[in-house]
């Protein structure tokens, strides 16, 4: 079985999160996790305001209080504020403060996260650069500046640089929440961790539903190394608390609690279904459509080898490359290709 220590959750606004792990231990040996890793720890070392750039569900939350704990302030409060989800008045408020004292000022010398700061208006984008050139604010109805002390940390989805190009997202605001730009990858680059992470997320799903801590057996892995994983770590997470709620208590996670769906292409898993017409003869029943049902051996093998050959394509044939990016070893990759017809 494999075993893994607690993920943290994402952090409500005022509230501090619960302690982070390593970015990248011994069991993430990935490129992509080491450089992230590296990146970070390099980022705690300065003052400057970070960017924090990936894909929705990458976990960039999670890189977020790694760097806040790498600080010389970590026993300061880390305070997030979702921009995505408030008005344009809430998060001024929650920011600056009214009657009460806002995020900037109860964070002391900690750490203010800002996620999906590409969502803001530019009105607040231009609070902010104010912010970060003052290092202060001035409240309205007030006439003395206000210093501020926390770090700003940020994070987005979007491509901040397209966002500047089409006028949505002011470029001096840009130039300054990103002073230390950091991105994080998508878990398809950095397939060869899926088993590390696996474990760890199914560790903390059983604990989450008070189960007994009894990991995620090697079949299972397999089968999720299988999957395209879009949603990222976020998705992974989620299969793993809905595969701890189906397995017994005390059973290891297997491959028979992950939902089938998973592993099917997007383009056939979002798809539209079809209006029925006409048939000939009698209707089949689900009995029927059932009996034709492929094997998910066969179901499995057909998908790996659609995804090696679109893998292949996007890398131009260069199967070194294509081995790289789905983490396997270059002879592995070769035999799967021969066994597939593809070359």
């Amino acid at each position: 079985m494999i075993w893994l220590s607690t993920v943290p959750g994402k952090s409500a606004t005022r509230a501090r999160s619960p302690g982070s792990e390593h970015l990248a231990d011994e069991a993430e040996r990935s490129l992509a996790a080491r450089r992230l890793a590296a990146r970070v720890e390099a980022a705690a070392r300065t003052d400057l305001p970070v960017l924090l750039e990936g894909e929705t569900g990458t976990g960039k939350g999670r890189v977020a209080r790694r760097l806040h704990d790498l600080g010389p302030s970590a026993a300061e409060p880390f305070l997030v504020l979702h921009c995505a989800s408030l008005s344009e008045a809430s998060i001024e408020a929650e920011l600056f403060g009214r009657e009460k004292p806002g995020l900037l000022e109860a964070a002391g010398r900690g750490t203010v996260f800002l996620d999906e700061v590409g969502d803001l208006p530019p009105t607040l984008q231009a609070r902010i650069m104010g912010l970060i050139e003052c290092s202060g604010f001035v409240r309205e109805g007030e006439a003395a500046l206000r210093p501020v002390a926390a770090r700003l940390v940020a994070s987005t989805h979007r491509d901040l640089r397209a966002e500047v190009r089409s006028g949505r997202v002011r470029p001096d605001f840009f130039f300054r929440i990103a002073a230390f730009p950091i991105r994080v990858p998508a878990l398809r680059e950095r397939r060869e961790d899926l088993p590390a992470l696996a474990g760890r997320l199914a560790g903390e799903a059983q604990r989450r539903l008070g189960r007994e801590e009894v990991g995620i057996s090697p079949a299972a892995v397999a089968l999720l190394e299988t999957g395209r994983w879009p949603g990222n770590l976020r998705q992974l997470g989620h299969a793993l608390v809905r595969a701890a709620a189906l397995a017994p208590d005390g059973v290891a996670i297997d491959a028979e609690h992950l939902d089938p769906e998973l592993f099917v292409p997007e383009p056939e898993l979002f798809a539209v279904p079809q209006a029925a017409g006409p048939v000939d003869g009698p209707v089949r029943g689900a009995a029927d459509a059932a009996v034709e049902r492929k094997p998910l051996r066969s179901a499995k093998a057909e998908f790996e080898a659609a995804y090696i050959a679109e893998s292949l394509a996007e890398q131009r044939g260069n199967v070194s490359r294509t081995a790289r990016l789905l983490g396997v070893s270059r002879v592995a990759l070769h035999k799967k290709i021969v066994a597939y017809g593809l070359r």
